[in-house]
């Protein structure tokens, strides 16, 4: 994949753009643009959606060092990206939003709560899979 003196510079930006709206989402608890980015840059971009996605994580580690989150970040941008890129030819936005909280959502249960991974895949009925997300809607208000 070689890149053009053009998409070097706005891969750069791209990147420079993750990394703003994350520091400037700190503010406001469980939201962040992190994932639509990765989600679109991928629908745009393909296999150079890379470039942003670990220029962010590049960024992370310049600025807050080499953390257990930063590590994590390694492979858990690059499970989005596989999801995104698998099904970047979906047209409707609608599927791609619900696709994008899935993916987040399969994420956040295989890595930060390994025990409830498991009964979500095979427990929960296939008609239900959002009575899961909403069941922890209480807990992040009240933190």
């Amino acid at each position: 994949m070689k890149l053009t003196a053009r998409e070097i510079a706005v891969f750069g930006m791209l990147g420079a753009v993750m990394y703003a709206s994350k520091i400037l989402m700190d503010v406001f608890p469980n939201i962040h643009l992190l994932g639509a980015f990765t989600m679109a840059f991928t629908v745009q971009y393909g296999r150079k959606a890379l470039y942003p996605i670990y220029l962010y994580v590049a960024l992370e580690i310049l600025f807050y060092g080499i953390q257990l989150w930063n590590i994590n970040y390694l492979y858990v941008w690059l499970l989005l990206f596989l999801g995104a890129y698998a099904m970047r030819r979906l047209k409707n936005p609608l599927w791609f939003a619900l696709l994008q909280v899935e993916l987040l959502y399969i994420i956040f249960l295989l890595f930060l709560k390994q025990s409830n991974f498991l009964e979500y895949i095979c427990l929960v009925p296939l008609n239900t899979p959002f009575c899961h997300h909403y069941s922890y809607i209480q807990f992040d208000l009240t933190q």
